[in-house]
């Protein structure tokens, strides 16, 4: 990942984070062009309520009045189009740090032979008024959620099948556990280095709660 593209990423994050009191976790791999996945938590608990993010540095758009073009590739959106959930497309200037965005659907986007481009206002500005947006734009029914998390979760998934797997979490609090820090780790031996990285914070009555809900991917032994 070029360093544009992660410093980008980086802004996202907080403002996720910050303004929206999400979970932001970044993908460990973009083949399918989604660098990361945002989560509606409530007071602190995951919701399983998940938003695909392609996030892009804003040197990779082209500008015109009012707002931006942004181009990408056809398998992408022909991949997207399967989802069972909006996916968004989010430009970041990385020198203002100003942040635009706009849901990718069928009617908005131009398709051209392998490409296509989509117009971002540039009044649709990623801050924490726009939270709204994106919240009632996520669905709530649970086949729609439990499709999602297996579909952003493949290539997790497709690297830990028939391998004994270590998540590791931080957890601190009084009252209500709160989780966070998740390495993982893939094969019998724990090097010093995880295989992934996320940097959850979240809330549940007991580690069986969160790796469920998180993770439904086989048989789950929790310690």
């Amino acid at each position: 990942m070029d360093p544009s593209t992660r410093i980008a990423i980086d802004l996202v994050e907080k403002v996720f984070i910050r303004d929206f009191g999400w979970s932001f976790r970044r993908q460990t791999d973009s083949n399918i062009g989604i660098d990361a996945r945002a989560e509606i938590l409530e007071n602190g608990w995951p919701t399983g309520r998940l938003l695909p993010l392609q996030i892009r540095p804003i040197s990779c758009v082209e500008r015109t009045e009012g707002h931006y073009i942004y181009r990408g590739e056809k398998h992408h959106l022909d991949c997207w189009a399967r989802y069972s959930l909006p996916i968004c497309v989010i430009i970041v200037d990385t020198e203002t740090g100003l942040i635009s965005w706009q849901r990718i659907e069928k009617q908005l986007c131009e398709e051209v032979r392998m490409e296509w481009s989509i117009a971002i206002p540039a009044t649709n500005l990623l801050d924490a008024t726009a939270r709204l947006c994106f919240e009632e734009a996520i669905p709530t029914d649970p086949e729609s959620l439990m499709r999602s998390a297996f579909a952003l979760d493949l290539v997790l998934m497709e690297q830990i099948q028939d391998q004994t797997t270590f998540f590791v979490w931080d957890e601190w609090g009084d009252t209500t556990a709160i989780f966070g820090n998740l390495r993982i780790y893939i094969g019998e031996g724990q090097e010093a280095e995880p295989d992934v990285q996320i940097d959850y914070r979240l809330r549940a009555q007991n580690l069986h709660d969160v790796m469920v809900r998180l993770f439904p991917l086989g048989e789950l032994f929790v310690c």
